[in-house]
């Protein structure tokens, strides 16, 4: 269905031309590539090692062969000590050269590491209800202060629906929204033909200045009024999976940014 896609990840967005299955394609390609270099830098840092290993072994038998012989006459301690002395300057370069080669090796195995990034679980439980039959309109005009805004308006809406009103502005959007949930001090009403609703609907207008938030209030005073059978570990949950969180509750929703009003709300 698309012709470029973009990974996003914790490093950053990368850019693939190709739909979705060459993506799939590229990144198995990717992985058996990133293995395989992870494979041959820890095969390099075992030789490394082994290598080290090795050249410390040289040197304790070279130590060994010097004692016995000072041990056993061949010998004097004087050339016994220039063989120690010499063995260990030996032994200490060689220690630096394996030290910065394993460091080197490690640094590649930590590179070439492929790593895998936790996946957020979002589960959403589906809920087996009946649909319902919520909003059934027909025939009806809408008028706001008289005047003559819809006509002849069919509209069914069941448990489940999702819809969206599209019109100019002034058009009567959201006059008919109000009017049918019969909103109080409202000019707009609904005339003629068939309005019904079912009685169980609970609803919920949520403007666009969102005028269902007190700004007067703290976000946690709006929050517990809006929902009075909560304890306040439900109050504080809720308001944490919106990203209100410590001492933030206690904020005045008068100071709060149209993103954090759209939250609240």
């Amino acid at each position: 269905m698309t012709d470029v896609t973009w990974e996003l990840t914790p490093a950053g967005v990368k850019v693939y031309g190709g739909n979705f299955s060459h993506y799939r394609e590229q990144k198995e390609i990717e992985l058996e590539v990133a293995l395989r270099s992870h494979e041959a830098a820890r095969k390099e840092l075992k030789r490394t090692q082994a290598t080290a290993m090795q050249e410390q072994q040289r040197a304790a038998q070279s130590n060994r062969n010097g004692r016995a012989k000072f041990l056993n006459g061949s010998i004097d301690r004087m050339a016994a000590g220039l063989m120690k002395t010499k063995a260990e300057v030996s032994s200490g370069t060689a220690k630096k050269k394996h030290e910065a080669a394993a460091a080197k090796a490690n640094q590649k195995v930590a590179e070439t590491k492929v790593k895998t990034t936790k996946v957020t679980s979002i589960q959403l439980e589906e809920k087996n209800h009946k649909h319902r039959n919520l909003i059934n309109i027909q025939g009806a005009n809408l008028k706001v202060s008289e005047r003559l805004l819809i006509q002849n308006i069919q509209l069914h809406i069941s448990s489940g629906d999702r819809i969206a009103m599209i019109g100019e502005n002034g058009s009567g959007k959201s006059s008919l929204v109000k009017a049918i949930l019969g909103m109080e001090n409202q000019t707009a009403v609904l005339e003629s033909g068939e309005v019904l609703l079912t009685p169980a609907m609970k609803t919920v207008y949520l403007d666009q200045t969102y005028k269902l938030v007190n700004r007067r209030c703290t976000i946690l005073e709006n929050m517990q009024a809006a929902n009075p059978d909560l304890s306040y570990q439900l109050l504080r949950q809720q308001l944490g999976h919106f990203l209100f969180k410590y001492d933030d509750v206690h904020k005045s929703a008068s100071v709060l940014s149209g993103g954090e009003l759209a939250r609240l709300a």
